[in-house]
């Protein structure tokens, strides 16, 4: 626990991608099988799932697969 008066600075760094995201063919066997469908990064973000969600990748996921 932190106890005191004093002043800390913090900074936020945040990236977008324009596009889709997706997992590269060649990192996808039959060991390694995909996980994840590809996604547009921006329009997750802006979307409602995409605001305040505890686990990014399941909401995006749950609604892509929703969608299909």
């Amino acid at each position: 626990m932190m106890n005191g008066n004093k002043t800390i600075h913090l900074l936020g760094l945040f990236t977008f991608n324009e596009g889709t995201i997706h997992v590269p063919e060649e990192l996808v066997d039959d060991e390694h099988p995909l996980q994840y469908e590809p996604f547009g990064h921006i329009d997750y973000v802006r979307s409602e799932e995409g605001q305040g969600a505890e686990n990014p990748i399941k909401v995006i996921q749950s609604a892509l697969l929703d969608n299909h």
